[in-house]
């Protein structure tokens, strides 16, 4: 008599009942339908890089495999990283590197001409890109500067500064 239901006989209604309450006819509580990753998902991943101490947030194409995938599953497959947020059409995974994010870039003058490197994850500086601007024409301070490297933060503040010797 703890219910509306409980002095009704009829099978349909008590059936209402426990659908009504989560539960199937034996009593046993119906799982609610697990939260799957949709295939138009957002996958986003984030980095934190111990040894300059920057985050990098990037949205990456959602591959096959992940579609249908429960957080559980995910959990388990991808355990280098931690599941910041699941849902259907967003997942964010979040790891933590050892090393350098590769937003790091070094300008110098090669051969006359203002060339890029960009620094790797280990902290060693690869060739990015020779940008084909003669430092003869810059003004002496700007060339001084370039002589000793100048360091830049991120790809953006990369673009804004060869945008200005163009």
């Amino acid at each position: 008599k703890d219910n509306k239901y409980s002095s009704v006989d009829d099978d349909c209604i008590k059936e209402e009942y426990m659908y009504e309450m989560g539960m199937f006819e034996n009593g046993i509580e119906a799982s609610s339908a697990e939260t799957k990753i949709s295939p138009n998902a957002k996958l986003i991943i984030e980095k934190y890089y111990t040894k300059c101490g920057h985050s990098v947030k990037e949205e990456k194409e959602l591959s096959e495999k992940m579609v249908n995938k429960t957080q559980e599953e995910i959990e388990s497959e991808y355990k280098d990283y931690n599941v910041e947020a699941f849902s259907s059409d967003e997942i964010v995974l979040s790891k933590t590197v050892n090393g350098e994010c590769n937003e790091h870039y070094k300008i110098k003058q090669e051969d006359g001409v203002i060339v890029i490197y960009n620094t790797n994850e280990n902290g060693e500086e690869v060739l990015y890109d020779k940008t084909g601007v003669a430092v003869q024409y810059l003004e002496k301070e700007d060339v001084d500067r370039i002589m000793q490297g100048i360091t830049i933060y991120g790809k953006e503040n990369l673009n804004k500064f060869i945008e200005d010797f163009e």
